[in-house]
């Protein structure tokens, strides 16, 4: 998997089976003070007979030490990293991070309760089809 910084080129997103797409959608979260432990920071839901397929993840946060996010399909956890630096982050890549079974939601999530008086954003790179 190719991940790295800045925006992503339309023209590179290839699904799993190697069919070009257009470009993927950002769905995102509002901002989020003090979010509880394993809330969903921002959630996509299941589409009957569709799957979502995640290109990309985008975390901002003010200051997140001690905690983490999750990446999950449904309420299985597929990768999780921690947060912390104070800056925003971005994962994108041209081929799925996470192709999701039919029918399932994808979300990003808090591993902990998030602090009074800090904000909390993600936003996923999403194609479903």
């Amino acid at each position: 998997m190719r991940v790295g910084p800045g925006r992503p080129d339309p023209s590179r997103f290839v699904r799993e089976d190697g069919v070009t797409i257009a470009r993927p959608t950002w769905r995102l979260s509002p901002v989020v003070t003090a979010p509880a432990a394993g809330a969903a920071l921002i959630a996509v839901a299941a589409v009957a007979g569709q799957r979502h397929r995640v290109f990309g993840v985008s975390l901002g946060k003010e200051d997140l030490v001690g905690n983490a996010a999750q990446l999950r399909e449904g309420a299985t956890i597929r990768t999780a990293w921690s947060m912390g630096s104070g800056q925003a982050d971005l994962a994108w890549s041209p081929t799925p991070i996470l192709v999701a079974a039919l029918a399932t939601a994808v979300s990003v999530n808090v591993l902990n309760a998030g602090a009074a008086g800090i904000d909390y954003a993600a936003a996923l790179l999403v194609e479903t089809a």
